[in-house]
């Protein structure tokens, strides 16, 4: 049996779009031995759970439960996707006070119940409330990240478009803020292994298309967030945490001096394994890149200013 199957994951924030997509897809795959989902809508998520377990029930032996915030006993990773309702914008910041109300109450049963679990957080402001996560529960930093690998798929498949390969061929990373200081790596790029330098054109047509993908998704005014991306792209993380990966992904995290930076969370590129964050690895950026990543720790500090200028009491 894999350290995955052995090991126990929870939701909190179940119910909702981005949780119920990750809690299926878990199951589907048998990532864990047990999966807690947690919420306050308890008629949604009942819901949720009955259809999962019979969807579920022919692919794995992944037990799959309601729980309340005492059941994160001995949870090896908790993902939190609690989140007020949409705003219907492109700034994923205009909920950060609603949504820090509701991470840092999530937050507290963690430090309460589960002090040594790998915590992902995965409602936006990301960087934000990921650092609060950090703040609230008192966790190594190394076991908060936050997920914004969204933004690296993106860019992989805007590469393989104007490159004309498969995006599965593709690597790349985004880092910096998961928002409009985004910061792709053209320098990290390579096809099967190899080296890709794309031309100016190119890399300006990666950039257009990187950057309005996020208005053009939010003017179809659908009302729901981006699900399935989000699932498949956190089950990779978690299953990479759970069972290693030697490879470099990017992900928000909590650094102390790597790239210079220190006193928020933001998009690096880290190598992961089962306690979280084993390093930040250190590449190199352009200076153009480097630059980029020194505006997104500017944007992502005004925006805990702001909130912090609002914050509540701290739980006791």
């Amino acid at each position: 049996m894999s350290a995955a199957k052995r090991n126990k994951i929870a939701i909190i924030g179940a119910a909702g779009t981005v949780g119920s997509a990750l809690a299926f897809y878990l199951c589907t795959r048998g990532t864990a031995r047990e999966i807690v989902l947690i919420d306050v809508n308890a008629n949604r998520l009942s819901a949720h759970l009955m259809d999962i377990e019979q969807a579920a029930s022919p692919l794995s032996s992944t037990r799959v439960k309601g729980g309340t915030y005492a059941d994160l006993a001995d949870t090896a990773i908790v993902v939190v996707a609690c989140s007020a309702p949409d705003t219907g914008t492109t700034d994923r910041s205009a909920s950060a006070q609603k949504n820090l109300t509701l991470v840092r109450e999530a937050a507290r049963h963690i430090r309460d119940y589960c002090p040594h679990a790998v915590v992902i957080t995965m409602t936006n402001p990301v960087d934000v409330l990921n650092h609060a996560v950090w703040q609230e529960t008192g966790l190594e930093r190394a076991r908060c990240l936050g997920f914004s690998t969204n933004d690296t798929v993106r860019f992989r498949r805007a590469i393989a478009e104007v490159a004309n390969v498969s995006p599965r061929d593709v690597y790349a990373l985004v880092v910096g803020e998961h928002g409009p200081n985004q910061v792709p790596l053209f320098s990290s790029i390579s096809v099967k292994g190899e080296r890709l330098t794309l031309s100016a054109d190119q890399q300006s047509t990666v950039n257009e298309n990187l950057r309005g993908w996020f208005r053009r998704y939010i003017d179809l005014k659908s009302g729901r967030t981006t699900g399935w991306t989000s699932a498949i792209g956190a089950t990779t993380l978690i299953e990479q945490i759970l069972e290693g990966f030697d490879g470099v992904i990017s992900t928000s995290v909590v650094p102390a001096g790597e790239y210079g930076l220190t006193g928020l969370s933001i998009g690096l590129p880290v190598r992961v394994g089962s306690h979280g964050v084993l390093r930040i690895e250190q590449l190199a950026l352009t200076d153009i890149e480097a630059e980029a990543l020194e505006r997104a720790s500017e944007a992502i500090k005004r925006s805990l200013a702001a909130v912090s200028a609002t914050a509540l009491p701290p739980f006791s």
